[in-house]
């Protein structure tokens, strides 16, 4: 027998025996994240951990390819073909479109409707309670940049009178005539909640009153455009009702074994609520949208990611502008918790979608999106 021959049947050491076994379990941990998008969390909740942990365990599998490319290559097959199984829901999330031409964003195509959405977070930064408006000027200036037609705002807030006026703001300097705005909280200084801002006529509008919860709301507006009418739906699904506390545990480590496994079993609940609410606000609008016999946009901050039931939901018969025209890792939110994308722009069939963009400017814990459509 040669030496050649020896080294290729060589059995493997304890240390890559025990790597081996890790691989197959975050192997298995990749494919069931693939099943998180038809799952209802309401049926078996677990798996939609696995859904939004899609990006770590994604990650955690290549770091066992570069591994046995390096020891034994054959064993790189593993989660080399794993994620070629799951290649569709990578595509969920990276984006391979053309970056947006040069002077498009400056100069709009007449012939395009310009959609954007944009969770504003009170015109001001996340951990500012006071809400002292300090990225309003910003914010406001970003918006002019893009220009679109119509403006989804998500966390919208407005005083009754005065240079914090934002609606009359948005009204009187900045075009938009037409406006849906819905209060989710207000008293007779000021309100905030959800805005349909357009530059076309909205002719009628209303509000989805199934699963609402706290500042989370869904709203829409049926626009003149052109001889046809759009409905746009402004959508803030359910988000996780972190508090402070719980930022703090996920960006520091716990003083206590005590303390960490009680902030993980709080977290672990929110999660789990965050889950299940979402598919049933996911499941009313879609069966309220499917009523709809014209053109259709889905808008908004659906605080789930690419790889979770509610978004899979939403999805159905409509078209991701961010599948069709996006480019590079998706990523939409930039707050304490791990980034990703959350914010989407969906439009039914008929639709042409030209652009799309994530503006990454950090005026919110929310990156706006916008996108260039036309019927």
């Amino acid at each position: 027998m040669t030496k050649g021959k020896v080294k290729k049947g060589r059995r493997l050491g304890f240390i890559s025996r025990s790597v081996f076994l890790l691989n197959v379990l975050a192997a298995g941990a990749l494919i069931i994240s693939y099943l998180a998008p038809y799952v209802n969390p309401r049926t078996f909740w677990p798996i939609a951990f696995f859904g939004i942990g899609y990006s770590l365990i994604l990650a955690i599998n290549a770091l066992f390819v570069f591994y046995w490319l390096i020891r034994r290559p054959v064993f790189a097959l593993l989660s080399l073909g794993i994620f070629v199984l799951g290649w569709g829901a990578f595509r969920r999330h990276i984006g391979f479109a053309e970056a947006v031409p040069e002077g498009v964003v400056e100069t709009p195509d007449t012939a395009h409707v310009r959609v954007m959405s944009f969770n504003v977070h009170f015109f001001s930064p996340p951990n500012d309670p006071t809400h002292t408006f300090l990225y309003k000027q910003d914010i406001l200036h970003l918006i002019d940049s893009i220009s679109p037609d119509i403006l989804c705002i998500q966390e919208l807030l407005t005083r009754e009178k005065g240079e914090h006026n934002l609606l009359a703001t948005f009204r009187d300097k900045h075009g938009y005539a037409y406006q849906h705005f819905t209060a989710t909280a207000q008293n007779d200084y000021e309100a905030y909640g959800m805005a349909i801002l357009s530059r076309y006529p909205i002719v009628s509008n209303g509000k989805l009153e199934e699963h609402r919860f706290g500042i989370n709301r869904t709203i829409y507006a049926d626009i003149a455009y052109r001889g046809d009418t759009i409905r746009v739906y402004n959508v803030h699904l359910r988000s996780f009702g972190f508090q402070q506390e719980d930022y703090e545990f996920i960006e520091a480590s716990p003083k206590t074994l005590e303390e960490e496994v009680s902030s993980t079993k709080r977290i672990g609940w929110r999660l789990r609520h965050g889950f299940a609410a979402r598919s049933e606000q996911a499941r009313a609008l879609r069966e309220h949208s499917r009523a709809v016999s014209g053109p259709c946009l889905v808008m908004g901050d659906f605080n789930d990611t690419p790889q979770s039931y509610a978004v899979n939901q939403l999805s159905q018969g409509m078209q991701n502008a961010f599948r069709v025209r996006g480019r590079g890792w998706g990523e939409t939110y930039n707050g304490a918790f791990p980034n990703f994308q959350i914010d989407y722009i969906l439009a039914s069939r008929e639709i042409g979608i030209h652009h799309y963009q994530v503006v990454k400017r950090r005026y919110s814990d929310h990156y706006p999106v916008w996108a260039d459509l036309s019927l």
